[in-house]
């Protein structure tokens, strides 16, 4: 399947800031997202702790929908979809 994965702010700087993925993993947006970070060992640091689990301030979107982070492990993806990482964000 084709996803569309973006990443953005400081994680632009680590990672694409925008990639078709072809993959071929489970359906999910966790794996999809680990399997794309696993080729950049640095940015993999910094999206996921050592047990494997996102960092507390990384921010998921599915689709321009924000995604809870307990939720990534069981929501399906499909070809076509898109997939956007955000660290926190500040400002006023």
């Amino acid at each position: 399947m084709k996803l569309k994965i973006k990443f953005f702010a400081r994680f632009a700087e680590i990672f694409p800031k925008e990639t078709d993925f072809e993959y071929d993993g489970e359906n999910t947006i966790y794996e999809a997202l680990k399997m794309f970070c696993e080729k950049y060992p640095k940015g993999t640091e910094s999206i996921f702790n050592q047990d494997g689990s996102f960092q507390d301030y990384v921010l998921i979107m599915h689709n321009f929908v924000r995604i809870d982070k307990d939720n990534v492990k069981t929501i399906q993806i499909v070809s076509g979809d898109e997939i956007a990482v955000y660290p926190p964000v500040a400002g006023g």
